[in-house]
C-alpha cells in the first residue's frame, strides 16, 4: 500500500493483465515447445499426471484465468513494482531490523517500472505458499506414486506462513486465489528457462499444478 501507483484506464488495465498473465505464459510455452526435449516431456505430462499434455494444462489455467476475473473486480491500477520480489533478492538483517530489496527487474525509460499491483504480491506467494526457494536449493524430490502418477515431496510444512500472509492479503483487501492464479503463472512461465535440468521442470509443473487445483477449490467453495 505505500508504493507508488497511478489510475489507469480499463483497457490499459486488461491489456497489461494480459500480457503479464496470459501472453508471457502463452510466449515461453511456445519457447518450451522448440526444446529438443519437449516431446519426451510432453508424453511424460500425458502419463505421469491428470493432463493429456502442456496445452492441456494452459487450457486449465486460461480457464481459471478467465473465473477469476468474472468474480472479481480489478481496479485499473499500476504501481511501481520490485519485478522479481522472490525470498532470494530480499536480504534481512534480524539485530539490526534492516530489509533491502535487491536485484530489481531493469528499465530502460520510466514506463517500464510501472506494473500490475498483484505482479509483486504474486511474486512473494511464489516463495511463501510455492516454496520456489527449496527448488533452487534442490530441497524437492520428483518421484512416482502408487497410482504410478508423478508426485512432489518438499519436506517442508509451510501452513503456517501461508496463513500469516493470507491474513495480510486480506488485511489489504486482495484475494489469496487471485494471488495464486498469477503465481501458478511464474511456475509455467519458467518451464522453458530449466530444461537443461528435467527435474526440476517437472518439479516446478507439479508445483504450478497443485496450485490450479487449489484455486479451483477456492472458486468452488
Amino acid at each position: 500500500r505505500t508504493r507508488c501507483t497511478k489510475k489507469i484506464t480499463k483497457e490499459e488495465y486488461d491489456q497489461q493483465s494480459k500480457h503479464l498473465y496470459l501472453d508471457k505464459v502463452l510466449e515461453r510455452l511456445a519457447g518450451l515447445k522448440k526444446s529438443s526435449y519437449f516431446e519426451k516431456m510432453n508424453g511424460m505430462i500425458g502419463v505421469g499426471t491428470f493432463y493429456k499434455d502442456i496445452d492441456a494444462v494452459f487450457s486449465h489455467y486460461e480457464d481459471l484465468y478467465r473465473k477469476i476475473h468474472e468474480k472479481y473486480t480489478f481496479e485499473p491500477l499500476a504501481t511501481v513494482s520490485h519485478g522479481d520480489l522472490c525470498f532470494s533478492n530480499i536480504l534481512y538483517q534480524r539485530h539490526a531490523n534492516i530489509l533491502r530489496m535487491i536485484d530489481p527487474k531493469g528499465a530502460t525509460e520510466e514506463s517500464d517500472i510501472w506494473m500490475d499491483p498483484w505482479y509483486d504480491l504474486a511474486k512473494l506467494s511464489h516463495s511463501i505458499c510455492g516454496r520456489y526457494d527449496f527448488f533452487n536449493s534442490s530441497l524437492y524430490q520428483v518421484k512416482i506414486g502408487e497410482d504410478l502418477k508423478l508426485e512432489l515431496q518438499i519436506d517442508f510444512e509451510n501452513q503456517a506462513y501461508i496463513e500469516v500472509f493470507q491474513r495480510y492479503l486480506e488485511e489489504n483487501q486482495f484475494s489469496y486465489p487471485v494471488v495464486r492464479l498469477y503465481e501458478a503463472s511464474l511456475f509455467l512461465s519458467m518451464l522453458p528457462l530449466h530444461m537443461d535440468n528435467p527435474q526440476k521442470v517437472f518439479g516446478f509443473l507439479l508445483n504450478g499444478i497443485e496450485i490450479l487445483q487449489e484455486v479451483e477449490r477456492c472458486l468452488k467453495d
